[in-house]
């Protein structure tokens, strides 16, 4: 635990020195000046510890040394997706563990970490995520700035924590129809877009009204390691999906908006991320599925309706219409997407 004078935990959360909470937000104290940080727990304490963080100096708290990891990971410029991992799992890291000295976190602690996590219906993906920060920190401290000796996830064995399950189910019709009735309006129009265009989920939401032409779409195709642009032949099937998409609501011209007049994706200074008001909503959508229709709905998730797209397109052209469908840049990438994803085994592309 963290020194006498250092925090106090209230109502269950560690509040380090000059850490507050006031009508619902949460603010770091400095020279009596108040400097607001956020109304989420995990976020706002993750930005009080990097406002505190020494450049140089050796970290002494956990919370000390994960934010010093995040920050120079983003001065190496990693990729969009990366950083807002790092800075969602770091919040939880730092909820759980950011008041501890850093030799003091054991492998027992994230044993007990993980357990709590998975009780309490923790995603894998996420606790997976979580610890392997954990580990990339401590082995960043140790080995490159020789701060630390230690290194407790690296003392996890196999069993500790779960492996990620391999994926295959495919929504099917039944899936897709009825989650769409539950589903909000943005939601409604995002499905039948999702499966005609079969792009990612960051693409797809940052469509802006002016890529929408006569006869193409423009997208642009994040996800390759050099931005590229992706034209689509607007048929008469997709004009009418698009004309749905366009009676939404909006103020800034994105064919998905907020309420603010936001796009729902966070823009960043190398890219974008699907925000977390898009993941909410998704969410609210799938619970409403599960009060109407309980344990018949199987939930899917974005992802999965990229894949229903892909299964559509091999059975009507092969592995080229996949490739083409997916606007994957290499001829390696459908085949194995078709393997692993949907066991289908076919002859590479040359």
């Amino acid at each position: 635990m963290a020194k006498r004078g250092e925090g106090r935990i209230v109502d269950g959360e560690w509040w380090p020195s000059g850490f507050r909470k006031q009508n619902g937000g949460y603010y770091s104290i400095e020279r009596q000046t108040w400097t607001h940080l956020g109304r989420e727990y995990g976020r706002s304490l993750a930005e009080y510890y990097r406002r505190r963080s020494v450049t140089g100096s050796k970290p002494v708290f956990v919370a000390d040394l994960i934010t010093r990891f995040i920050e120079d990971r983003r001065r190496k410029r990693r990729k969009t997706h990366t950083l807002r991992d790092y800075e969602k799992w770091g919040q939880r890291v730092i909820a759980a563990f950011g008041h501890m000295f850093c030799d003091s976190l054991t492998v027992d602690h994230l044993r007990d970490y993980a357990d709590a996590r998975l009780d309490n219906s923790g995603g894998i993906r996420q606790l997976r995520g979580e610890i392997g920060l954990i580990r990339s920190s401590y082995r960043w401290a140790r080995d490159r700035r020789k701060w630390l000796n230690v290194s407790p996830a690296d003392e996890l064995e196999e069993g500790d924590l779960p492996e990620l399950p391999h994926r295959t189910r495919v929504p099917n019709c039944w899936d897709l129809e009825t989650f769409w009735c539950h589903a909000s309006r943005h939601i409604q129009a995002y499905i039948p877009l999702k499966l005609a265009l079969s792009t990612r989920q960051e693409d797809l939401l940052a469509i802006h009204v002016d890529q929408i032409g006569d006869t193409h779409l423009t997208l642009p195709i994040q996800k390759s390691r050099v931005h590229r642009l992706q034209l689509v032949r607007i048929t008469p099937g997709l004009r009418e999906l698009l004309d749905y998409a366009l009676e939404l609501p909006r103020e800034n011209g994105w064919l998905f908006e907020r309420r603010t007049g936001e796009p729902y994706v966070d823009l960043l200074q190398d890219g974008y991320v699907v925000s977390e008001a898009w993941s909410s909503m998704w969410q609210r959508s799938k619970q409403a599925v599960r009060r109407a229709v309980g344990d018949a709905f199987v939930p899917f998730i974005d992802a999965d309706m990229r894949a229903v797209a892909a299964r559509a397109a091999y059975e009507a052209g092969g592995i080229e219409r996949v490739r083409a469908v997916l606007a994957h840049s290499d001829h390696v990438t459908p085949g194995r997407y078709l393997r692993d994803r949907l066991g289908i085994e076919v002859e590479p592309l040359v």
